[in-house]
This record gives structure tokens, C-alpha cells and sequence, in this order.
């Protein structure tokens, strides 16, 4: 069961406090990436473990992307097939794939990067 995964996983509180406004605020460009063709023939949503029950607190509940503010870690992951392991395309696919999802980690970077700084 091999995946490539791409995304914040297990962000520190205030990282993670900061994603969300981010999502919340620049759900536009978010849902621009996520709708991509060429993302979305790869990654279908986020990982979704651990998602809370409610919209945190700060947030409106009618927000209509209300899911994504329920995150707990915003990661994508696409399950490789098994025969790509060993392909000698092997490396140009996984790049392929890292392309298609670099819009994403260039829109989480940012945040994290602000936080970090």
C-alpha cells in the first residue's frame, strides 16, 4: 500500500489555527487548485482523520466550505498502484504526480511560512 501524500500533516495548534483562516479567507484560489484537472485526476479530497464534529469556534457554521475548516491535518494522498513500483517510468510519474500538487503545497507554504517567521 504505497501513496504519495502531500499537505501539513499534524500541525502545531497555531499552525493549524492559521491554515484554517487561511482556507476560510482564500477558499477561492483553494477551490480553484482542488478543481484543477490536472490535481484532481490525482488527489480527491483531503485526509480526513481526526476531522472534527463542528466548525471551530470563530468560524460561521454556514461557511459553505464548512469541511475543510473541520481539518485537522490538510493532506492529500494518492494510492499508487502496485505495478508503477517497479515501471521504469517510475520516477517521471511520481514527478508528474508532485507537479499536479504543487499548487497546493504552494498555498499552505505560505501560511506556514508566515507562522513560522
Amino acid at each position: 500500500g504505497c501513496f504519495v501524500g502531500v499537505g501539513v500533516w499534524c500541525p502545531q495548534p497555531a499552525v493549524l489555527k492559521a491554515l484554517r483562516q487561511s482556507v476560510y479567507d482564500n477558499i477561492e484560489e483553494l477551490n480553484e487548485i482542488r478543481q484543477n484537472p490536472d490535481f484532481s485526476q490525482y488527489f480527491n479530497s483531503f485526509f480526513e482523520e481526526d476531522k472534527l464534529k463542528t466548525v471551530p469556534r470563530g468560524f460561521p457554521k454556514d461557511f459553505p466550505d464548512a469541511e475543510l475548516l473541520k481539518l485537522k491535518h490538510y493532506l492529500v494522498e494518492y494510492k499508487l498502484n502496485d505495478s508503477l513500483l517497479g515501471a521504469t517510468n517510475f520516477l517521471p510519474q511520481i514527478a508528474e504526480i508532485f507537479k499536479c500538487a504543487y499548487p497546493l503545497n504552494l498555498f499552505l507554504n505560505y501560511t506556514v511560512d508566515e507562522v513560522n517567521s
